[in-house]
């Protein structure tokens, strides 16, 4: 009996603040998708910079350095040979 007390009041009080439900499941919503944005986007820039590594093997002399560079804020890639 508690439980179905308690659904009924839940309903009750949606239904009497419905903006309120709306904006909050929005943003909900616009929140979850926005993580899921943030990360493909990391994975993906992370796939990227995997696909341009040379191979050590192929190359052992080489080093890849990435940094940011602070006045631009840019990453930056440097390959140097040793």
């Amino acid at each position: 009996m508690l439980f179905k007390e308690s659904i009924i009041s839940a309903i009750t009080s949606i239904r009497s603040n419905i903006i309120r439900s709306f904006l909050t499941t929005l943003a909900i919503i616009i929140g979850t998708a926005a993580v899921i944005a943030v990360i493909g986007l990391g994975s993906s820039a992370n796939k990227a910079l995997d696909a341009q590594i040379v191979d050590k093997e192929e190359l052992p002399n080489q080093e890849l350095k990435t940094f940011r560079d602070l006045q631009v804020g840019n990453l930056r890639q440097v390959t140097e040979t040793g």
